[in-house]
């Protein structure tokens, strides 16, 4: 029962490697849109690269208990949480824009 319980926990917090294969493949994707207009701006791709880097920290709460990188610290949660969200809504609003701009 130990076995699965520290299985399930390292499942649960090592989860930010898919969010930086996400991150890292929309860029791909976004650096490859080479319209005079691209759907999301250089300067965010650019951004979701460099989230995608920083997010190595949240691998820390698998490591540390206490500290920066502990599950509670700055870099092994509220940081991950802000690129998340960042990306997640920046990406998000300028997709919409994209459709405004096509239905126009």
């Amino acid at each position: 029962i130990q076995a699965l319980s520290d299985w399930a926990w390292m499942a649960f917090l090592l989860g930010w490697a898919y969010l930086a294969m996400e991150m890292f493949a929309s860029a791909i994707v976004e650096f490859q849109d080479k319209r005079p207009e691209p759907m999301i701006p250089r300067w965010l791709t650019w951004l979701t690269v460099a989230g995608g880097v920083s997010l190595v920290t949240a691998a820390g709460p698998a490591f540390f208990k206490s500290g920066p990188f502990a599950y509670h610290g700055l870099l092994g949660f509220y940081v991950p949480m802000a690129v998340w969200g960042l990306y997640l809504n920046l990406t998000a609003w300028y997709m919409y824009k994209a459709l405004d701009r096509e239905r126009e």
